[in-house]
């Protein structure tokens, strides 16, 4: 499994409204079914816990991608 399939399970592990969507590197996060507020913040803390990075609500909403984020995550390591 890839650092970036990684991420992507572990996003679909704590955040509910991924659960069971397709997520591909490329899927924008706001057109996945229930993605909300509540969706970020889960991201957020999963961001946190996972690899030790604070990442804002509008970060996480200007990356629109799993791909996009992880870039910043990576950045900020």
């Amino acid at each position: 499994m890839t650092i970036m399939e990684n991420f992507i399970k572990g996003l679909k592990e704590n955040i509910d409204a991924l659960e069971n969507a397709e997520i591909r590197p490329d899927t924008n996060l706001a057109s996945a079914a229930g993605w909300d507020s509540l969706a970020a913040l889960s991201a957020m803390a999963f961001i946190a816990s996972e690899y030790g990075v604070n990442l804002t609500a509008r970060e996480i909403s200007a990356a629109a991608t799993p791909e996009k984020i992880f870039e910043i995550i990576q950045s900020k390591k």
